[in-house]
């Protein structure tokens, strides 16, 4: 999944020209109705893990959404994760010996939880994880200690007869990164790309006899009570430990199946024992490796079979990933005495109760989505228009309760804008960003409501990018002039902005008076209300920029700052303009960009905060929304609402993971409305019930 991650760059060049803003305790907008509108599946799901003491409890593990608890074996799931400051999760452990409590290990540190996921505390910022990949388990315990692994090559440790004990690092190191542990007959195990290493007399020694020298990459370890240790390694398979040999034996790998054309060995990633049943293994190929399989051994490994009975769920959403079949496959957690298995990957959660010969699909709940962009029309009542990363456009004709995917003629890829004619309700453009990164902006026009693309994109210049960390040369924004859809405008963060005025058949750039062409941000793009000459840019570097003669020539407006983001004009009132900045603070003008004045978000006080979306209620521009952005995956700092025209802004009570949020649009409807759109978590509808003063 394409997850929004600023760089160290662009933080360090924010906090160069801002200063922290002031303390104070943000005050919650009360009677606010949130609600999920979006769907569920879609996105990389990375572990999971199961109550021992409750086999109903379920909590699954998000590479950008944090944690989805079920309470109902998987049936439904909501988002949890009260404490929790950043959504890139790694690997979740319940503690068999202590009910109720669960550790967690994510991108900035390590949480615990008394109460099975719904609150956590971080324990930890030293220990955190932050590779693409790990093994099922980076937790293993011994007696009342936990250890914890990491990618830098340290393991720590912590007692668990006391909750507030401090954490300490093993004083030995392992090559990094620690792919995942295990414990086995009091002795802890670290799998790593250099084999198998076992902690004795305070050092970690290898464990690699009977390992191929020039195989050792070695991503997950298994152990049962009965005494067995598995060592699985990524293109030579799973190993079983001989005591008596004191070295690996291997066990049997599946047969290729004859499908597969490639010459290349499959590799493996998840595995799984079943606990009581020594002889039943799991084996998941790599996320990786092409087709994504699934295989299970009755005998110990001496032959498989492919797991193939995979089922959608009959009210799930259709994704780009419709199919009934694994998608790289990220963990399996079995339940304790009973044939139920879970299993994660990039797309779906499933569950198996009969030991793994059929799977269902699991997504109530599961908003695992990056939201790019949200429309509305209010001459189509009822859609919803959602750009989305992964997926694409997906269109809910039914506000929020069904959607489907519109991808008819578009490349696959990471949708970032959808944009609506106002003289054809019919015409509309989509802004894609392609898996496959060409030097081509993917550019696509409909003339039946989005059934049907068309391609009108066109190739970029051949001149290099700027060596700058928060310059990526993609493709941002879109405008169609209001008075003649065959206008449209399109920006990207590195090229600069480019204008065609036959429906995409030819383009020609538009940056003369832009020195920093990098626009990043919602509505970086943005046309005066009533005249289409007269438009604004958003930069990163560069602040905002304005043309009067239809991109022509532009113009920098003395915001006060080099970056800027998000923006918002007032229809009834054009000389009305705001902007987002860094460290939380918005500027604004009533006096068309000739004076501004600075206002800063109330709250918790962070340069690597931003004032990113900004929408303004289109019955009453005295509501300006305001959502956050984190230059990281960390915490952002939610949402927020002015009801005096950005004058003071109050901090919305959404009781949700405070997770970026990318996309905010303001619908038609008399009541204060909102949707969101979240770097993660999906789509929700908030309304503000409170009365403007």
């Amino acid at each position: 999944m394409n997850r929004l991650l600023f760089s160290a760059a662009l933080i360090w060049c924010c906090m160069l020209q801002t200063s922290l803003a002031g303390s104070g305790n943000p005050v919650s907008v009360h009677d606010t109705i949130v609600r999920a509108c979006g769907y569920g599946g879609g996105g990389r799901f990375t572990t999971v893990a199961v109550d021992p003491h409750d086999p109903n409890v379920v909590l699954v593990g998000s590479d950008v959404a944090g944690v989805f608890k079920s309470t109902d074996g998987g049936a439904h799931f909501r988002l949890t994760g009260r404490g929790l400051e950043s959504f890139a999760i790694a690997s979740l452990a319940f503690v068999p010996t202590q009910p109720g409590t669960v550790f967690l290990l994510a991108w900035d540190g390590c949480y615990m939880s008394r109460d099975r996921g719904d609150h956590w505390v971080k324990k930890s910022s030293t220990i955190c994880y932050r590779q693409r990949y790990s093994g099922n388990s980076l937790f293993a315990t011994i007696g009342q200690k936990l250890y914890i692994a990491t990618d830098t090559g340290n393991v720590f440790q912590m007692s668990l007869d006391n909750g507030s004990a401090p954490v300490s690092a093993i004083p030995s190191s392992l090559p990094a990164p620690v792919f995942c542990l295990a414990a086995a007959n009091g002795l802890l195990y670290a799998g790593t790309d250099q084999g198998v290493f076992c902690y004795r007399t305070a050092a970690w020694q290898q464990h690699n006899n009977g390992l191929p020298e020039a195989h050792r990459r070695v991503t997950s370890i298994l152990s049962l009570s009965e005494g067995r240790l598995y060592a699985l390694e990524e293109t030579t398979g799973l190993y079983l430990w001989n005591a008596t040999a004191n070295a690996w034996k291997a066990v049997g790998v599946p047969a290729k199946p004859q499908t597969i054309l490639q010459q290349k060995p499959l590799r493996y990633k998840a595995c799984a024992l079943v606990p009581g049943k020594p002889e039943t293994l799991y084996l998941a190929t790599h996320p990786e490796t092409w087709p994504h399989m699934l295989f299970k051994s009755d005998d110990g490994g001496a032959t498989w079979s492919q797991c193939s009975r995979f089922s959608r769920a009959q009210d799930a959403v259709l994704t780009w990933h419709s199919a009934a079949s694994l998608a790289a496959a990220e963990c399996i957690s079995p339940v304790p005495r009973s044939r139920t298995l879970y299993l994660t990957d990039w797309w779906n959660v499933w569950k198996t109760t009969d030991a793994g010969d059929h799977w269902t699909q699991l997504h109530r709940g599961l908003q695992n989505t990056v939201v790019n962009d949200i429309k509305t029309d209010p001459r189509k009542p009822g859609f919803v228009f959602m750009a989305v990363s992964d997926n694409g456009l997906m269109v809910s004709p039914d506000n929020g309760t069904t959607w489907q995917r519109k991808m008819s003629g578009v490349v696959d890829g990471h949708a970032q804008e959808i944009e609506i004619s106002r003289q054809d309700p019919a015409v509309m453009y989509l802004l894609i960003n392609p898996w496959e990164k060409k030097k081509r902006i993917a550019l696509y026009r409909s003339n039946d409501g989005g059934e049907h693309w068309n391609d009108v994109g066109f190739s970029l210049p051949d001149s290099p990018l700027p060596r700058l960390g928060y310059v990526d040369g993609l493709a941002t924004n879109i405008e169609i002039d209001h008075a003649d859809d065959r206008i449209v405008y399109v920006a990207t963060n590195g090229y600069g902005i480019f204008k065609t005025t036959d429906s995409g058949r030819t383009w020609s750039p538009l940056n003369s008076g832009i020195t920093t062409p990098y626009v990043r941000g919602p509505s970086a793009l943005l046309m005066h209300p009533h005249d289409s000459s007269v438009l604004f840019a958003s930069t990163q570097a560069g602040g905002l920029y304005r043309t009067t003669d239809a991109g022509r020539l532009w113009h920098r407006m003395p915001t006060g700052h080099n970056f800027t983001f998000g923006m918002a004009i007032d229809p009834g009132d054009p000389s009305r303009i705001y902007v987002g900045c860094p460290a939380k603070k918005i500027v604004r003008t009533t006096d068309g960009g000739a004076t501004w004045r600075e206002t800063t978000l109330p709250g918790k006080t962070s340069p690597t905060i931003a004032a990113y979306a900004l929408s303004l209620h289109p019955q009453d521009t005295r509501i300006v929304f305001v959502g956050t952005l984190s230059y990281d995956y960390t915490a952002a700092d939610g949402l927020y609402i002015s009801r005096d025209s950005g004058q003071t802004f109050e901090k919305c009570s959404l009781d949700l993971p405070e997770v970026t949020i990318n996309a905010l649009h303001c619908t038609q409807s008399a009541s204060r409305e909102a949707l969101l759109g979240f770097n993660g978590i999906g789509m929700f509808r908030v309304v503000i019930a409170t009365d403007t003063p």
